[in-house]
């Protein structure tokens, strides 16, 4: 994706000046109609600039420093005073991006007065685990990672062990400790992905370090101050090896950050305007702040006017196609018909293209330009002077720092207030990372994006509604708790209930929506049985060969009926699969892969499975009986299936196991 600088609407925006954009105009629009918060006169107070730093347990006993990465791009090493207070700040002059004070706020697990880990053991001991032990034994070695802020890959049992907590009865302020514990070690990853992208690319130092100053504003849930590196970031994440739920959580956040800068835009944009009269401006505030929600327009000529005032104004393209896209697309829209309409990148692209081709001029390229571009355009980069600052990003949501919100540090947070707007700016951003070319991904540092960004549109509009139909404490009936799951772990992970795969924070959601503030021991054998299968498909090669292979034998010849591939197993089914038969029989680094119900009642409790290393089978009152790959040559008996002829080719199956994948 190449920059463009040749259009008037297309220039480089200084960061300087970006900042009086953000404390001159992110929601300085309070007036006495709290109907309309972002018509209102600016305080003079100068711009916060803020950052929520987690602390490891030890540097936050003794004291020591710790790396931190600023919004100009640049690392600052904090100094960390011995025995520190959760919720101390830190002010540390002149380092800010306008030579401006900075303000730390330090969270930890670490207390002086009482051990938490000694609480969350006891929360760990005394939880109903299906291999106790095991389990365990598992969860407690990640506690001590996250108390440390280390990378963790196994964020199958930090999903898990975020449910524990989450469902405890722990006090309130250790739970939201921990939450901010937890999401630090999801932002290690993500960090760690963009830090090997930019050590792999070929950007300049001054590249590299916008793009880190980018992920800055991303993680503050704040305006951006250029789309460009947004985009880029957006690729650097989708094209990683990272567990897509947490790609996910990245692409909300950054879809977030980009229609947050939208809005300040044409809510500014609007309220400038000398030509308007203040009964003007409210008539069209009104109707945006409906396009942003994604309602009904109740007044359909101010939306013509509307319509024609901000195409012809001069902000930026990106802007008007985002503001299209809100209006068109997302009143009424459900998981079902979000996977139809928007499933494919192709649809994504071409829907933005076509939206984009009303705006860009004839002869370019309607994706570069809007790649190319810097967050603000002409509108906004003229601005000048100072205020405070937040009504705006407080009436969106969303957790920003600016309106003392943790940013991505605080989970992901619902967006009533600008949901519409939120998804059309994530599928743009879908739209223009899917005309990225391999010279893009060199420059980048990636290796490629292909297939990653299957289904993304749809995870977007599906949060777009969930987050519509106002979620946070209203939640109710089927459909609707579908939709939010369905967001939160892309649409093709439901099966049923609480059979959630892809993403282990769902089940926290969809039990605390449902009303149950306590914990639910299905949910948590559900998630623990996890542990013990694939939530996505291997990056080993040995591994995924053997998943083909199962995949291959089981789901596309018709000898064999009936097998579940994961990670395509319906997780409520292999828990009950674990419970009744499997437990006793797995080892510590056992995955089971596939497996079969044999069962009149079909849930899971007899059955047939496939690890990685060995067969396992019960049925009817009998004891469960299994035999290893590298034994099914020697030692004939296996379990029997519905037919002869299954049984025959499941023979024959099983000795090409044996043969070729007892290594595993």
């Amino acid at each position: 994706m190449k920059r463009i600088n040749n259009s008037s609407d297309l220039f480089s925006l200084n960061r300087r000046m970006f900042l009086n954009l953000l404390v001159s105009s992110v929601g300085v629009y309070l007036t006495k109609d709290v109907i309309f918060p972002e018509i209102a006169s600016a305080n003079d107070d100068s711009f916060q600039e803020k950052y929520h730093v987690f602390v490891p347990y030890d540097i936050a006993r003794r004291g020591g420093i710790q790396n931190v990465t600023l919004r100009s791009g640049d690392s600052y090493k904090l100094t960390i005073p011995p025995r520190i207070i959760e919720n101390n700040t830190i002010s540390i002059p002149k380092i800010g991006l306008q030579g401006n004070d900075v303000t730390f706020i330090f969270h930890s697990l670490y207390d002086p007065d009482v051990r938490i880990a000694d609480k969350i053991y006891k929360e760990i001991d005394n939880a109903d685990f299906i291999r106790k032990d095991a389990t365990k034994s598992q969860v407690k070695e990640i506690y001590e990672l996250v108390e440390d802020s280390e990378y963790i890959k196994d964020t199958i049992s930090l999903d898990l062990l975020q449910y524990l907590v989450a469902s405890s009865n722990l006090d309130e302020q250790i739970r939201q400790r921990y939450e901010i514990a937890h999401q630090t070690c999801l932002l290690n990853i993500i960090e760690k992905a963009i830090e090997t992208a930019l050590a792999k690319s070929q950007l300049s130092e001054d590249g590299k370090k916008r793009i880190r100053g980018t992920y800055q504003y991303v993680r503050a849930s704040e305006p951006v101050p250029d789309f460009s590196y947004l985009t880029e970031l957006e690729a650097m994440i989708t094209g990683s090896d990272i567990p897509m739920s947490i790609k996910n959580i990245y692409s909300l956040a950054s879809a977030k950050s980009r229609a947050f800068t939208v809005d300040v835009i044409i809510v500014k944009l609007i309220q400038d305007n000398q030509y308007l009269s203040l009964q003007n401006k409210e008539t069209y505030l009104r109707t945006y702040k409906e396009i942003r929600a994604g309602q009904k327009i109740s007044d359909q000529n101010t939306l013509q006017l509307l319509n024609l005032f901000i195409l012809g104004s001069n902000i930026s393209y990106s802007s008007k196609v985002v503001y299209l896209m809100a209006q068109n697309i997302f009143a009424e829209k459900d998981a079902e018909s979000a996977n139809k309409n928007f499933g494919g990148v192709k649809s994504v692209a071409n829907f933005v293209t076509k939206a984009g081709s009303n705006i860009v001029p004839i002869g370019q390229g309607v994706l570069n330009v809007l790649g190319a571009q810097t967050a603000t355009g002409v509108a906004i980069s003229s601005l000048s002077g100072g205020a405070s600052t937040t009504a705006t990003l407080v009436y969106l949501g969303g957790g920003s720092v600016a309106a003392g919100g943790l940013g991505m540090l605080g989970g992901l947070a619902v967006v009533t207030g600008g949901a519409a707007l939120i998804g059309a700016a994530g599928l743009l951003s879908v739209a223009l990372v899917s005309q990225m070319d391999a010279e893009d991904y060199k420059n980048l540092g990636i290796a490629t994006t292909t297939g990653t960004l299957t289904g993304a549109g749809a995870v977007l509009i599906a949060w777009t509604a969930a987050s519509m139909l106002e979620v946070a404490g209203t939640l109710s009936g089927a459909a609707a708790i579908t939709t939010i799951i369905s967001a939160l772990g892309g649409l093709s992970v439901i099966t049923g209930g609480a059979s959630l795969i892809a993403f282990g924070a769902g089940f926290v959601v969809w039990s605390f929506l449902k009303g149950q503030k306590h914990r639910d021991a299905n949910i948590l054998h559900q998630l623990e049985s996890r542990l013990y299968t694939l939530t996505e498909i291997p990056a080993d090669p040995e591994l995924k060969d053997f998943i083909g292979f199962l995949d291959k034998e089981l789901n596309q010849d018709s000898h064999i009926k009936g097998f579940l591939i994961a990670p395509n197993i319906p997780i409520d089914k292999l828990s009950n699969a674990i419970s009744s038969y499997a437990d006793s029989l797995l080892e510590a680094d056992e995955k089971i892969l596939a497996m079969k119900n044999t069962g009149f009642w079909n849930d899971g409790k007899e059955g047939i499975i496939l690890t990685n290393k060995k067969l396992i089978w019960k049925n009817g009152w009998s004891e469960p009986e299994f035999i290893a790959f590298y034994a099914i040559s020697e030692y004939r008996k296996l379990p029997q299936l519905a037919t002869d002829e299954e049984n025959i080719y499941f023979y024959q199956l099983a000795e090409k196991i044996g043969k070729n994948y007892s290594n595993l």
